[in-house]
């Protein structure tokens, strides 16, 4: 069985928690293919790099990495900024 491919909307406080678990196998059957930031500048950007997880600031190219579910863990602000109109 192929593992479920997880993208992630936001890498503040609760994407990390996520994605760390999701990066260390302790969620069976998942792995990470990528996380949609506000900006570059985006504190999460450098725990990714780390990870060698990708990040992008565009919704079209995180959908290029095909994700079979998409996770929010962004704030309230944060997703406006990432929404249409931004």
């Amino acid at each position: 069985m192929k593992n479920i491919r997880v993208a992630l909307l936001g890498c503040g406080t609760i994407g990390s928690f996520v994605l760390d678990f999701l990066a260390e196998g302790k969620i069976p059957g998942c792995e990470p293919v990528a996380v949609y930031l506000r900006s570059a500048e985006s504190r999460g950007r450098d725990h990714l790099e780390e990870l060698g997880i990708p990040w992008v600031t565009d919704l079209e190219k995180l959908l290029e990495f095909q994700p079979n579910v998409v996770v929010e863990a962004a704030t309230h602000e944060a997703m406006e900024a990432m929404g249409p109109g931004r």
